[in-house]
């Protein structure tokens, strides 16, 4: 009885950290647009059927998949503050842990102390990899609902359960919540076509079917299809998971959906992944020693289940095309690595010594949390305690902007569009945006990063393609970036154009004003005039009500730090003396 206590206490050990990983800050830019698209839903009492938020594209069609999300998100806002998507994070890793555990027993089939053990470590080391992944944004849906599908499966095979009727509700769900609604409709393939192929092969070899029949299976499957329907935007989302996947490849604007061709994927992530891919394979095919390989793949079969093993590929595949998906692959993979290292590696040591170590690890990992150690080491960008983070998000520009009534069309780079988009609503509109290719060309959006590249381009008419932009649109003012990737933009408007000047830069932007629109504002603070110090220290947002409690809870001895410090201000200074 007493071993029993201890496992489930390092079980509960284990949960508790996946929820504590979620209490970082707010730095991810896409959940500014995202929450202001679900006010404005919440506002109007209708859904987004066409763009509201830009000037450039105003009024094109719009399949807003995830309306779902940004509505509960935009509600737990109204309740928490921004930070009340990070309490829908910690219902998704909770569930996602729960249900690895889950799927673990499932396929373990014969389950021991040290099976829950085993699988207990095996989550540590999946939430120190993919910590990254827990910031709150809407995929965290599709990771949950891929893990709740895969238990799913392996309990039909097991035991032909009815839970399988819920992958119907399940499927409408998923198409309202998340544009990778189309990760569950291949599963739900591979689930028909895994299930026919296994009960052909019981007619013909020595195969052991699932213990479900194929009926039910045929009839989950087409309702689970036909239940795509069941959106605001009906038939177009039917095939529009293929779309979404062809813009996935086409997107070369954002690193995370570069695929293994490129060098940008292959960080620590990917090796692992790669390195998880080799030790779980040989689990999984080649357990059967002295076969010859068609005797290994029937093994295989028997063993695991042909759904299984090609969920498995598909899973290794998916997380080939982008660094942010093999988060599906560990998904899959962590029960069949519980199951190697409790049979190959732990099976000689006492579960007491193993509950020892968990524990150790459990320990050491809560108080690299709390005090920052584990972001400063693994994850240099999180930070623990929920707030939004002034050193990522634009707060500084936009409150330059709102306490001056700076108005008119703004060309305000890509990542911080969106938090001006909520904090400035509703009177901001923007040139672009992190909706990406659901919303604008990419021609478009190849002619705007080409401008922050090189603003100062000339184009076959003599003018420069800044020029051309400006003349197109008239900016009152712009806020860019202050990070290498936007620098010759930054040196373009500071040196070389003389109808914008820089009034504002902190950690975070710069805003720059139409000499022409706001003269008067530019004598009084324009850096050109005089040489004048504009550099600001980051702006910080506090931390109040449930938020600041629970982050507290977690961690008692948690203090905001203050980032507005004279090192931060003379780090910008040199920013823009590198520039020039």
């Amino acid at each position: 009885m007493k071993s029993i206590k201890i496992e489930k206490l390092v079980w509960y050990f284990v949960l508790f950290l996946g929820v504590m990983l979620c209490l970082r800050e707010l730095r991810e830019p896409d959940l500014w647009w995202q929450l202001r698209t679900g006010e404005w839903m919440l506002e109007n009492k209708a859904f987004t059927f066409k763009d509201v938020f830009s000037f450039t594209n105003a009024g094109v069609d719009w399949i807003n998949v995830k309306w779902g999300y940004e509505v509960i998100i935009a509600g737990l806002s109204k309740i928490f503050g921004p930070e009340g998507v990070m309490f829908l994070n910690m219902t998704s890793i909770t569930l996602i842990l729960l249900f690895l555990k889950k799927n673990h027993a499932v396929l373990k089939k014969g389950y021991n102390t040290k099976s829950l053990l085993t699988i207990a470590l095996c989550s540590i080391v999946f939430l120190i990899l993919h910590n990254a992944r827990i910031n709150g944004r809407p995929e965290m849906t599709t990771y949950t609902l891929t893990t709740v599908y895969l238990f799913i499966f392996s309990k039909y095979k097991l035991t032909g359960s009815k839970i399988i009727y819920l992958l119907i509700p399940l499927q409408i769900i998923w198409t309202n919540m998340h544009e990778a609604y189309g990760v569950g409709v291949v599963m739900i393939i591979i689930f028909v076509t895994g299930n026919l192929l296994e009960h052909f092969l019981a007619k013909k070899e020595n195969i052991t079917a699932s213990k479900g029949s194929l009926t039910p299976v045929f009839i989950v499957g087409i309702l689970s299809i036909i239940g795509i329907l069941i959106n605001p935007n009906g038939a177009k989302l039917f095939d529009h998971y293929i779309e979404i996947y062809t813009q996935l490849q086409e997107n070369k604007f954002t690193t995370e959906n570069f695929s293994y061709k490129t060098k940008e994927y292959w960080n620590y992530a990917a090796v692992i992944n790669l390195f998880l891919f080799v030790l779980t394979f040989k689990t999984l095919f080649l357990f059967e020693k002295g076969k010859k390989l068609k005797g290994k793949l029937y093994s295989a079969v028997n063993k695991w289940g042909v759904v299984y093993l090609l969920l498995y590929l598909a899973f290794f595949y998916l997380s080939l095309q982008a660094i942010r998906n093999t988060f599906f692959f560990a998904i899959i993979s962590l029960p069949i690595l519980a199951i190697y290292l409790e049979e190959k590696v732990l099976g000689q040591i006492k579960e007491e010594k193993i509950s020892k170590f968990i524990i150790a690890v459990c320990i050491l990992l809560y108080l690299a949390i709390g005090t920052g150690t584990f972001y400063k080491t693994v994850s240099p960008r999180e930070q623990y305690g929920l707030k939004t983070s002034s050193r990522r998000t634009p707060i500084g520009a936009a409150n330059f902007l709102q306490e001056n009534n700076i108005k008119g069309k703004g060309f305000v780079d890509y990542l911080n569009s969106s938090y001006l988009l909520w904090s400035l609503q509703p009177d901001f509109k923007t040139y672009l945006d992190l909706r990406d290719l659901d919303i604008f060309p990419q021609k478009f959006m190849e002619n705007v990063f080409v401008s922050y590249k090189n603003p100062g381009i000339e184009l076959e008419n003599g003018s420069t393609l800044w020029d051309v932009m400006v003349e197109e649109d008239s900016f009152s003012y712009v806020v860019m970036s202050n990070n290498i990737q936007f620098a010759n933009f930054n040196r373009h408007l500071l040196y070389k154009d003389p109808n914008y000047e820089l009034v504002f830069a902190d950690g975070v932007a710069s805003v720059f004003l139409s000499t022409s629109k706001y003269p008067d504002l530019i004598d009084s603070l324009g850096y050109n005039k005089g040489d004048r110090d504009i550099f600001m220290n980051f702006t910080d947002v506090k931390t109040e009500g449930l938020a600041k409690v629970t982050t507290r809870i977690f961690w008692p001895f948690y203090k905001e730090k203050n980032v507005n410090d004279k090192e931060e201000r003379l780090t910008r200074k040199a920013y823009y003396r590198m520039i020039n």
